[in-house]
C-alpha cells in the first residue's frame, strides 16, 4: 500500500481564458507514526510544505493576489487534512488490532 498523498492545485483558478496547469507535490508518510501526535504533527508540516508549493503560483500569465493564495492555501489544506485525517484513522485501527492480537 502506498503512503502518500498527492496535493495538488491549478494555477490561474480565477484566470479567465487560461490553460490551466496543475502544480503537484507527493507528501509521502511512511516513514512517519501517525499513530503519535508528534507524526500527526510531521505530517501536517510537510502538507503545509506542499500546500505551500502548489499554491504558490505567481507567473506572468497567471498572478495570484493575496485573496486568491489564500483561498488556494484553504481549499488545498482542506483536501489535504481530510486524507491526513482518514490515515490517522486507517494507522489507529491497525495499531490497535495488533495490539488485540497479541
Amino acid at each position: 500500500m502506498y503512503r502518500l498523498f498527492v496535493v495538488a492545485a491549478v494555477s490561474g483558478l480565477l484566470a479567465t481564458g487560461s490553460s490551466a496547469q496543475p502544480r503537484i507535490r507527493v507528501v509521502q508518510y511512511r516513514d512517519i507514526d501517525l499513530v503519535s501526535t508528534a507524526g500527526q504533527k510531521q505530517l501536517t508540516h510537510r502538507l503545509q510544505r506542499a500546500v505551500d508549493y502548489v499554491c504558490r503560483m505567481p507567473s506572468p500569465a497567471s498572478p495570484l493576489t493575496g485573496s486568491e493564495d489564500q483561498d488556494c492555501r484553504a481549499e488545498v489544506m482542506a483536501h489535504a487534512r481530510s486524507k491526513m485525517q482518514a490515515a490517522v484513522e486507517l494507522a489507529q485501527a491497525r495499531a490497535a488490532s495488533e495490539i488485540a492480537a497479541r
